[in-house]
Order: C-alpha cells, then structure tokens, then sequence
C-alpha cells in the first residue's frame, strides 16, 4: 500500500514547487490541513474581512473552531519558511530567481537583502 505521500505527490502540480506562498499570505483567509489531525483544517485569519467571514461562518453553523496548538503554530510557522527556502533555491538553481531580463524567463523576484540572509 503506498503512503499518503507516495500517492500525493505526483499529483501534485509543477507550480507547486516554485510557489513559495505556502499559507497564502495576501489572503483575507487561509485553510490548510494540519498535521496528523486529519479531521482538521488550519483556519489562519490575517484581516478584519477575514474575521467577518469566519464569525458569520461560525454564527450560521458552518465552522466548527478551536485554538490551533502553539506547538502547531510553531511548526506551521518553521515548514512555511523551510518551503520559501526551498523554492528560492530550486529557482535559482534553475536560473528562475531575479533573472534580469534579456528575455530570461524569471518566475520569482525576492529582495537580495533576503535572499542573502536565507540558507540554501
């Protein structure tokens, strides 16, 4: 029997692995799974929109809520930036990071303050 993972990744698309907004950042929400509570969604709520459509949600029955575990949140917050890393590197490894023009195909453009200080 394969493992979830086995099963998962091939379906997962090519874009994945060159998008580093793994929790939606820009977003009013954001709804993941979390780990080894498969029952669950992570709701990650970043703007007062976002707060108005979560209560309504919970007021008309729709979400269920609880407190996200700081030791979830923390490993949350540690596989986010392990995925920018990651992609930053596949990126640039593929000559995919802050290409200059010249008709260089550039997928990402990070601030070289940051990628400075990023491990790869």
């Amino acid at each position: 029997m394969l493992s979830a993972e086995e099963f998962l990744w091939p379906l997962v698309p090519a874009g994945f692995h060159i998008c580093p907004d793994m929790t939606a950042e820009w977003t009013d929400l954001s709804v993941g799974v979390v780990e080894g509570q498969p029952e669950w969604n992570t709701l990650i709520v970043r703007t007062d929109r976002g707060r108005e459509l979560m209560e309504r949600g919970i007021a008309e029955g729709w979400l269920v809520t609880e407190t996200l575990p700081e030791e979830n949140l923390a490993n949350l917050t540690l596989a986010e930036g392990n995925k920018k890393k990651r992609v930053w590197a596949k990126a640039k490894e593929e000559g995919l990071l802050n290409a200059k023009g010249n008709g260089e195909r550039c997928v990402l453009r990070v601030n070289d303050r940051v990628i400075e200080k990023a491990v790869f």
